[in-house]
């Protein structure tokens, strides 16, 4: 082998070392790449000279240039890619490529002292900043504070789960966004706790953060008398008496159920001499022995695996299960075969149930609490809830068909507001696909009567109709409308 060959050699070596870092930091951070293409198509330049030269089409000195080009060019992507995983890895600490820029704008406004008191007191610049964008409307609910006044004084050893101010600010975007903000609760054995909210309201960080997959920005969580936040020991601790079902299904297509939960079983400390057992138990518990249990993910429907995702929380027994919207796309039949599972677990059990079905809600949860723009908005019972934020009964009635809405909506009202309650309200915004509602509040009807004086009325121009309290979806619409007013 002559020097010609080991200098060939060489230089396809800085050639594939170049290209993994620029594959690296493409992979970690596709919405930093645009340094990172204005290079690849460097390196291409670089490629098509060393070719020539290789070709003997090319000067010798070209080498030289290119080798330059490529030593300096690796240079640059190393210290992109180092940046970019250092800001990959702590982004939970709220560090970002982001906050380099913010800084280099300071510098260039030759503001260092005011960079230098700013990285001395780091975590009061993050309050200043996103206070601005908490709602300003800071006034809670009686309830919240009652329940943070009751968190206060439980103890973290017999308490299933205790949330203290828990926060999380995500620093990656300017302004820094608040996903949650300040949430105090306290959930014991044998209760499943009903969190609602709209898209964005901060169920799923919040579980992320009980489970460890996410780093609290302040505030502290103790599950079974464990901190979540103590990443050495707390965390090892929680996650052996913890079991999570995520918003999406994480199966492998190509393993079976027995695979599934075998392979969770070992990665939870089960002996090999019981792991077997305990898998056929989960499935058993699950829905999925029999010849379910012996065919691939793939294989299955969607609400078989939605099901093994249920059977994976629950491998190993864990005391403290977190259900992040375990119903989600799935039909009334096989939604109610996953009520059925989360009735029997919650026996010994503290459960964290996240949904968007009030009538999940309103089935499997012992108490509610309801989050809006990172906050606890309110926490109570089912009935609680509606006598507290629902307007007291809702009547509905549909005409004949032969009844046209509009030639009768005055006789209709004055029928209601004389017969039945004087404060009956018509509510136009109600969605009940061409049905009359009146609002009527608690205390100012009479039932029996009403079913006596409607039950005569169907003779002339009443179809149907009926009467039911407030549901827990009208106080769901009303507390997020609210939230959402306070925000603008």
């Amino acid at each position: 082998m002559n020097g010609e060959q080991v200098y060939g050699y060489f230089l396809q070596l800085l050639l594939y070392v170049g290209k993994y870092n620029i594959y690296q930091a493409h992979a970690n951070e596709r919405l930093r790449c645009t340094n990172t293409v204005r290079l690849t198509f460097m390196y291409k330049h670089i490629i098509n000279r060393i070719t020539l030269v290789l070709e003997n089409s090319a000067q010798p000195n070209t080498i030289v240039q290119s080798c330059g080009h490529m030593f300096w060019t690796g240079c640059v992507l190393g210290a992109l890619g180092i940046a970019i995983h250092y800001a990959s890895m702590n982004e939970d600490k709220g560090t970002s490529l982001f906050d380099t820029y913010h800084i280099c704008r300071k510098l260039k406004r030759n503001d260092l002292a005011k960079v230098s008191q700013s990285n001395k007191s780091h975590s009061a610049d993050n309050e200043d900043e996103t206070a601005i964008f908490m709602p300003q409307n800071n006034s809670k609910d009686p309830d919240v504070l009652k329940e943070e006044e009751r968190v206060q004084s439980l103890d973290i050893n017999a308490t299933a789960i205790k949330l203290v101010g828990l926060r999380k600010v995500f620093h990656q975007t300017h302004p820094p966004k608040v996903a949650v903000s300040n949430v105090t609760l306290g959930i014991n054995t044998g209760e499943v706790f009903g969190l609602l909210g709209p898209n964005g309201a901060g169920k799923t960080t919040t579980i992320h953060m009980l489970s460890g997959h996410t780093l609290a920005t302040d505030g502290h969580a103790f599950i079974g008398g464990n901190d979540v936040r103590d990443r050495k020991v707390g965390l090892i601790n929680v996650r052996k008496i913890i079991g999570l079902c995520p918003q999406f299904d994480t199966v492998w297509p190509t393993l079976t159920v027995q695979e599934h939960l075998t392979l969770y079983a070992r990665l939870k400390g089960i002996s090999s001499q019981h792991e077997s057992a305990a898998a056929q138990s989960v499935a058993a518990q699950v829905e999925l022995s029999g010849d379910a249990y012996y065919q691939q993910a793939s294989q299955l429907s969607g609400g078989m695996r939605r099901r093994l995702s249920l059977g994976i929380a629950l491998v190993g027994n864990p005391k403290i299960v977190f259900l992040d919207e375990p119903t989600t796309g799935l039909d009334p039949e096989t939604k109610m075969g996953v009520w059925r599972i989360i009735e029997r677990l919650k026996a010994g059990r503290a459960v964290i149930l996240t949904t968007h079905s009030m009538e999940e809600a309103d089935a499997l949860s012992s108490r509610i609490g309801i989050m809006a723009n990172g906050r606890l908005q309110c926490i109570g019972s089912q009935l609680h809830l509606k006598n507290k934020f629902g307007s007291g009964y809702r009547l509905t009635m549909t005409l004949k068909k032969n009844v046209e809405a509009a030639s009768v909506e005055n006789t209709i009202d004055s029928f209601v507001k004389s017969e039945i309650s004087s404060n009956a309200i018509r509510m136009h915004d109600e969605h009940a696909h061409g049905a009359i509602v009146y609002s009527i509040k608690e205390g100012t009807v009479n039932i029996s009567d009403t079913f006596k004086v409607m039950e005569q009325k169907r003779k002339e121009f009443i179809n149907e109709w009926s009467l039911q309290q407030t549901s827990l979806e009208s106080v769901f619409l009303r507390i997020a409308k609210a939230a959402e007013a306070s925000t603008m």
